[in-house]
């Protein structure tokens, strides 16, 4: 069965979001904040040398745009797996956990914004720790829900070829290396994530090629 064309801006989507997001942390100085396992003091002293500033806030607002333009993705991405997922389970699980991982990552900004909102007003270590703790462990957490969201779409795409295949095996590693990653997310390298973010430009680019082109795509079943 034919499919119509997906619209630019929708396969552009994913890789809009990376660049607005590492735009932003290189922008907003986000990126050079300290980890987990610095010291309360650590975490106090560097915040003490942050100052709320226009340059800042369109750090942040370029994080945000990139974060919403997750969502689009999400969907774009369950347009093209629903139409080589007979039962519509497997798409729907790469939709519902796509816009879950943008959900948990809206769900951090308030307190990496309260930190930086007050950044000049003082901050006990306790509770400047806490917030730092909280932003980050969100994000591991996103690891885990992207691996989802990998799963199911490597499940579609390896199954009916409505992407190349090698966007399929692509999916299964940085998912197997996401998940595999959270339990030892303090010591580990952000492996999974950063296959994560290849994957996701890798798979807009197809579509955005497939756009371009305007060459309606007819899914090969292979199973």
């Amino acid at each position: 069965m034919n499919e119509r064309p997906i619209p630019l801006v929708a396969a552009l989507s994913g890789l809009a979001s990376v660049v607005l997001l590492f735009v932003g942390q290189g922008i907003g100085g986000g990126g050079s904040s300290p980890d987990p396992t610095k010291s309360r003091a650590e975490h106090l002293a560097w915040l003490t040398k942050q100052h709320a500033s226009t340059r800042g806030y369109a750090g942040v607002y370029l994080e945000l745009l990139g974060i919403l333009l997750m969502i689009v993705f999400a969907a774009t991405l369950w347009s093209v797996l629903r139409k080589g997922d007979e039962t519509g389970i497997f798409a729907a699980t790469a939709f519902g956990a796509g816009l879950t991982s943008a959900a948990v990552k809206l769900a951090s900004v308030p307190a990496a914004f309260a930190l930086y909102w007050r950044s000049d007003q003082g901050w006990s270590p306790q509770v400047a720790t806490a917030l730092f703790d909280m932003n980050d462990a969100a994000f591991v957490l996103t690891w885990a829900i992207d691996a989802v969201m990998l799963g199911a779409a490597a499940y579609v795409i390896l199954r009916s070829g409505v992407l190349p295949r090698w966007l399929g095996w692509l999916a299964v590693a940085a998912g197997l290396i996401s998940i595999a990653t959270v339990p030892v997310a303090l010591k580990a390298p952000p492996l999974g994530i950063l296959l994560t973010f290849i994957w996701l430009i890798g798979t807009s680019i197809v579509l955005t090629r497939r756009s371009l082109r305007g060459a309606p795509r007819r899914a090969v079943a292979t199973a």
